[in-house]
């Protein structure tokens, strides 16, 4: 299967672990990386980040790998960025996506309410997010 990873500017271990992981299965990961130029915490210039907005270019990456899965670890810090992102994805395919990462362990609902949202992994996802993979892969539906 082919499993996408969507990361921001801060180094993320889970997506490293993830990753390894799932290629330790024989799974194809990818990683698409958004810098948020002008956009995080630290520099926020609105026109300046227009200008490097990489957001279409990534859109059509993503189109390109077509995944089987998309995955979000997300801070709290960049849950409005990861909706944003998720939001334009579903308008160009309705690739399932997963919300996982300390914003989701702290507020579920809030995450699964959207309709970008497909999936929320509560907790530690290594072993979640291996099960969700092998059982897309053979076709069984582990939840509801």
């Amino acid at each position: 299967m082919k499993v996408l990873f969507i990361g921001t500017e801060c180094e993320n271990y889970a997506i490293t672990l993830f990753a390894a992981l799932l290629k330790q299965r024989g799974h194809e990961v990818y990683l698409v990386f958004d810098p948020q130029l002008f956009g995080n915490d630290e520099i926020r210039n609105s026109r300046l980040r227009r200008f490097f907005d990489i957001r279409k270019n990534n859109i059509k990456k993503i189109q390109m790998i077509n995944p089987d899965l998309i995955c979000f670890s997300i801070y709290t810090k960049d849950y409005l960025w990861a909706l944003e992102i998720a939001s334009l994805i579903k308008k160009v395919k309705d690739f399932p996506i997963i919300f996982g990462g300390i914003h989701c362990i702290l507020s579920p609902e809030e995450a699964i309410k959207n309709n970008c949202v497909d999936i929320v992994c509560i907790g530690e996802g290594e072993l979640a997010l291996l099960e969700l993979v092998d059982s897309m892969k053979t076709g069984q539906r582990l939840y509801d």
